[in-house]
């Protein structure tokens, strides 16, 4: 398989900026998410991609082939790129085998390679239905399977799994990735799940407004994310101001080491602190605190937690334990942060908590 490298990609309808100098690397066999709200752009850049849309400015190179700068063109059935639309659009009049087929060579129809395609997807014995007579979990699994049945040096996946419920899409996902991993299939998908960007890819990509915020592994992106509005949108967080001394930051829960990415060193920071961070202990360790509201997810729980007894008044933070912890509201309990938190140049926020300079 090849890598894809985008580098200065600039789209526009009419005058809104879609794309704005968009720069990204997909190494060989690495699978990419685009993560970002609805109407950033992402979709916009797996088109352009694949060449149903022209940018304006930038170069899109697969491999050592440029499919697209400012010179040339390359139209999307050259491009040997497989896409996989948001809910798989089968032809409604073929059957599975027929619409895997579907655009193959004839020797490749003949050497086996739909039945390799069906078996790698999980829908072996499946061939003779139809599209309506399968499952919405079953009709993506088929356009997977179409869309890697040529061999393309890229698959692309545009929100493959919006309309599948929650227990299928987690299933469904992880069939998928195992599916490309095995063929080596360089791939990007693009959603607006953070849990099934961070899950599934290789590299997360953050896009906000057409730009690219931030490209990383999934553990750093959620770990050390590049401002407070990226970690806000990968995860829960808890954001305190903190004085800034020697690598660590000073705050309402005593001297908390900061990660050496960070680039507040000035007197004042906004520390961000992932719930996971926070240990419970005996209330008279730590911060006094009392449990408020239990919001029980099965594997885990989300407490909120109000501070009390101290010089700096009450406020609630969030603390993710076990799904086999026993917490009650109402119950007092010491609170301690674990691990190095990140620190960002502080910017006055109503809705951050001041803490003493």
């Amino acid at each position: 398989m090849k890598d894809l490298r985008i580098t200065s990609l600039n789209k526009s309808f009419g005058k809104v900026n879609v794309l704005r100098d968009v720069n990204l690397h997909v190494p060989s066999g690495q699978i990419a998410a685009v993560l970002g709200p609805s109407g950033c752009g992402k979709t916009t850049l797996l088109r352009t991609i694949a060449g149903f849309e022209e940018p304006e400015i930038g170069q899109i190179k697969v491999g050592d082939t440029v499919v697209c700068n400012s010179s040339r063109t390359l139209p999307p059935e050259k491009r040997k790129i497989g896409y996989v639309p948001q809910e798989g659009a089968l032809f409604p009049h073929l059957t599975v085998a027929g619409n895997v087929a579907f655009g193959l060579p004839r020797k490749l129809r003949r050497s086996g390679r739909v039945e390799e395609m069906l078996e790698l997807t999980g829908m072996a014995n499946l061939g003779d239905r139809m599209p309506h007579e399968l499952s919405g979990g079953q009709q993506q699994r088929v356009a997977l399977a179409r869309a890697l049945a040529p061999s393309p040096s890229l698959i692309l996946l545009d929100e493959p799994f919006s309309a599948l419920d929650a227990g299928l899409r987690a299933a469904l996902r992880e069939d998928v990735r195992q599916a490309l991993k095995e063929l080596g299939t360089t791939a990007i998908i693009v959603t607006h799940d953070q849990e099934e960007a961070l899950s599934m890819a290789d590299i997360v990509s953050v896009m906000k407004d057409g730009q690219i915020i931030q490209t990383a592994d999934p553990m750093t992106l959620y770990k050390s994310p590049v401002d407070l509005e990226t970690a806000n949108f990968v995860g829960e967080t808890i954001q305190l101001t903190a004085n800034i001394k020697n690598a660590c930051a000073n705050c309402i829960f005593g001297q908390l080491p900061i990660q050496s990415c960070c680039q507040a060193s000035s007197n004042q920071a906004t520390v961000m602190i992932r719930p996971e961070q926070f240990i419970i202990q005996h209330p008279e360790e730590g911060i006094r605190a009392q449990v408020t509201a239990v919001k029980y997810l099965g594997h885990d729980a989300l407490l909120t937690l109000r501070i009390i007894d101290h010089p700096q008044g009450e406020f609630e933070v969030s603390a993710r334990v076990s799904g086999l912890s026993n917490y009650n509201i109402g119950d007092i309990v010491g609170l301690k942060v674990d691990g190095e938190v990140m620190a960002y140049p502080f910017k006055n926020k109503q809705d951050q908590i001041s803490m003493p300079v």
